[in-house]
């Protein structure tokens, strides 16, 4: 239903973001859809992300950083998968020591 207004609105000339922000509100009037916006990372979680960042870089050239850091990412995202599995069963979340 958002998607077919939406298009209306482009047919229609309508600048997308008024169009959107139209649309909401209909839609939540209507009592039809309530969309929560994704929080972003807090001030600290950036900051400890930056220092991360700023000691791998010490230690590695660009190269090996790159790399190091896709397989940190890529553990990361196993552990995340892991931990909602685990949410799935009620056990225990998983962490992996270094």
């Amino acid at each position: 239903m958002r998607t077919t207004l939406l298009q209306w609105a482009a047919e229609a000339n309508i600048a997308k973001k008024t169009a959107g922000n139209i649309v909401s509100k209909l839609m939540k009037e209507a009592g039809l859809e309530i969309r929560k916006r994704q929080e972003g990372p807090t001030d600290e979680e950036v900051a400890a992300a930056a220092e991360i960042l700023a000691f791998a870089k010490e230690r590695y050239d660009e190269e090996k950083l790159v790399k190091l850091l896709r397989l940190a990412a890529e553990q990361a995202g196993e552990i995340d998968e892991e931990n909602e599995e685990n949410e799935e069963t009620d056990e225990a979340p998983v962490s992996k020591a270094a």
